[in-house]
């Protein structure tokens, strides 16, 4: 979890502000620091600066703290996480672990973006998804992004796993104007979730005036990842029962990479 949240940057931001807690469909990253109070007639010696290093796990990364921190109180620009995005054709369910095509339309807000501002479109960052990437057309992941609008030019990249970053060229993207984006364009088309989820999301942020603080835009863009047929059968038996008692048996249907199989009919005989 630390190292994708470490991995949202681009240009040395101020931030990292792709993450934000209004989102409550985007993981969190979860902060506490615990201070030790010592309670007692005399004024303690140790600072509460001190008692904060002592508990502090040895494996804290204290520069991505530092920069959520940043984040939280940066000064955002009105067209930062501005404009709407919306699925362009509503995608069917795909089986967990197999492949698919997203197509997106973003549409910009009041406040557009900027002239080398930036769109970025993050594929959602867990359990294998194809990165989005637009170099290699017969590979998974190949993502095609275009625009109608006159006189307005696009730079997409990858800058990091499951992240495209879009640089607006050309002129400033006005309020109502669109840019396409088609995830999975290729033969190979883009890898899902080797999970079986009702709504895994997708995630769009602006940096609508170029000044590396962005902000996500609102909405939830989530696809279905449903099980694959049923390949393994998982039976659990209760592991202790008194002489005379019944034991209780449970079975469960499962595809080839474990999630359970929903609609499955059929009987199940036992033996011996």
């Amino acid at each position: 979890m630390l190292a994708q949240v470490a991995s949202l940057g681009y240009s040395q931001p101020r931030g990292i502000s792709l993450i934000r807690q209004a989102d409550l469909r985007f993981p969190l990253l979860v902060l506490s620091i615990s201070l030790l109070t010592v309670v007692g007639c005399r004024q303690s010696s140790r600072t509460d600066e001190d008692a904060t290093v002592e508990s502090r796990s040895p494996s804290a990364r204290m520069e991505i703290v530092d920069a959520l921190r940043q984040d939280q109180v940066a000064e955002r620009h009105p067209s930062d996480g501005g404009g709407s995005v919306q699925f362009e054709t509503t995608p069917e369910a795909v089986v967990a672990g197999g492949v698919g095509r997203w197509s997106f339309v973003y549409r910009a807000g009041p406040h557009g973006i900027a002239e080398d501002g930036w769109l970025f479109f993050q594929a959602p960052p867990f359990w294998g998804w194809s990165t989005p990437q637009v170099v290699a057309p017969d590979h998974a992941g190949f993502t095609e992004v275009r625009t109608a609008a006159a006189g307005l030019s696009l730079e997409p990249s990858t800058i990091d796993q499951q992240l495209l970053a879009i640089r607006i060229r050309g002129r400033a993207l006005e309020e109502g104007e669109e840019i396409s984006i088609v995830y999975g364009a290729g033969a190979a088309g883009a890898v899902a979730d080797r999970y079986a989820e009702s709504r895994s999301c997708f995630f769009f942020a602006v940096d609508g005036d170029g000044d590396g603080i962005r902000s996500l835009v609102e909405g939830s863009i989530c696809s279905e990842i449903v099980a694959g047929p049923p390949a393994r059968l998982a039976v659990t038996l209760q592991s202790t029962a008194r002489p005379g008692q019944v034991a209780m048996l449970n079975v469960a249907i499962l595809d080839a990479v474990g999630n359970r199989v929903s609609g499955w009919t059929g009987s199940v005989s036992l033996e011996g």
